[in-house]
């Protein structure tokens, strides 16, 4: 019996290290305990039918573990040392008590929850950073739909008006966004005097009017100089502006009482607007400026993220493992999910291998899901690690007693 037992705790070995999931490295740190399980395998039966065995739950835990390490996961990587020292308490004190297969594995699952709160700790600068350009982002597709909204209301501007709204004006709706928020004062008061300008380059007929153009435009003006100082706009720009829009101002009020003409310079229409281009700004999170570009989804757009697919990327949540390929290779790459963003516009995904994370975009872990190259891991198989391994044994048993 005890020659079986040894027969099959070998096969059992041999099993784990064929499988392709398991980094090397770690094969050979779990290939350390054949001696322990099969001194548990002779000493206690149970093991092959019991499936809350101590040792059983262990390497289940450590196939749970292994799978999760990056394929050149060896004696270099800084978990290995910690792995090893773990590992080696149970190979030089197990003597007949179980019970130490249970703390050796309380022992793994601590080092992992230590790693991983680690990774999470390093990273926060690259989440505050991230958190930041979403925050732009968003800032910078508010102010445009607002812009947007408004061109198409009234049509074409002069050319001089929406140069200065979509380069100039639309910094200040940006910076106000992201400090105080679009429900705030200071947001819609520059959607105010926005709708100010555009209503003063409009043809006047009336002398009503022209009357009441006459009175805004001191307002309009500091309403303007206020915001262009507050979004750090150099002076040149306002005066340049202001000289514009006074011959703008002149022309609508020299022109004939009835049927007025349109304003001196050409009107550009609406449609012809180009918002891909990023904007810069006066960095509200730090010194200096800093470039936005915009959003690479659409936040209007309702999904349906009530049902579960795994390759939508709404259905991803902070701690969960996903198996990358890498491009052009066989090689995988478990990484973990350690943030998203609050608009879910980005994805830090981390291994253990201490190496760069990995910053995917809405759309790239999209795309990633759907062609296959990312894969969302189980976060406990279906079949225990120790089951999966022993079947593999069985099966090989069996197959030359079917032959005969």
């Amino acid at each position: 019996m005890d020659a079986v037992t040894l027969d099959i705790v070998a096969r059992l070995f041999d099993q784990l290290f064929d499988d392709p999931k398991i980094p090397l490295g770690a094969k050979g740190l779990i290939g350390r305990l054949q001696i322990p399980m099969l001194k548990v395998a002779i000493a206690d039966k149970d093991l092959f039918s019991k499936k809350d065995h101590p040792a059983r739950v262990l390497l289940d835990t450590l196939g749970e573990i292994a799978i999760r390490l990056p394929a050149d996961f060896n004696t270099e990587s800084k978990l290995f040392a910690h792995f090893e020292a773990i590992l080696q308490e149970l190979i030089t004190g197990y003597k007949d008590d179980v019970g130490i297969f249970g703390t050796v594995r309380e022992s793994l699952i601590a080092l992992m929850k230590r790693e991983d709160e680690r990774i999470e700790a390093e990273a926060r600068a690259a989440s505050e950073r991230i958190v930041q350009e979403e925050a732009l982002g968003v800032a910078k597709s508010a102010a445009q739909a607002a812009v947007s909204a408004r061109l198409q209301q009234h049509g074409s501007l002069p050319g001089p008006v929406l140069e200065f709204i979509i380069e100039q004006w639309i910094q200040l709706m940006m910076l106000i966004h992201v400090r105080r928020g679009p429900a705030s004062e200071p947001w819609n008061r520059s959607i105010e005097v926005m709708d100010q300008l555009i209503w003063s380059v409009e043809a006047k007929e009336s002398v009503e009017d022209r009357r009441k153009l006459a009175n805004t435009v001191p307002v309009l003006l500091k309403g303007i100089a206020a915001g262009l100082a507050a979004a750090g706009i150099a002076d040149e720009v306002r005066e340049k502006f202001f000289t514009d829009l006074m011959r703008l101002h002149t022309a609508i009020l020299s022109a004939p009482a009835k049927g007025a003409a349109a304003p001196a310079a050409p009107a550009a229409p609406a449609a012809a607007l180009d918002f891909t281009k990023p904007v810069t700004i006066k960095n509200p999170f730090g010194e200096g400026d800093v470039k936005v570009a915009g959003l690479d989804v659409d936040l209007s757009a309702e999904g349906d993220v009530g049902r579960w697919d795994a390759r939508n990327p709404d259905n991803l949540s902070v701690g969960d493992w996903v198996d990358f390929k890498i491009a052009d290779s066989e090689e995988r790459r478990p990484v973990r999910l350690i943030f998203v963003t609050p608009r879910k516009t980005r994805y830090i995904f981390c291994d253990r291998a201490e190496k760069e994370y990995i910053e995917c975009t809405r759309s790239e872990i999209a795309r990633r899901l759907r062609a296959g190259e990312a894969v969302v891991m189980e976060e406990e198989p279906e079949v225990p690690f120790f089951e999966r391994i022993m079947g593999g044994v069985l099966s090989k048993m069996r197959a030359p007693a079917a032959a005969a």
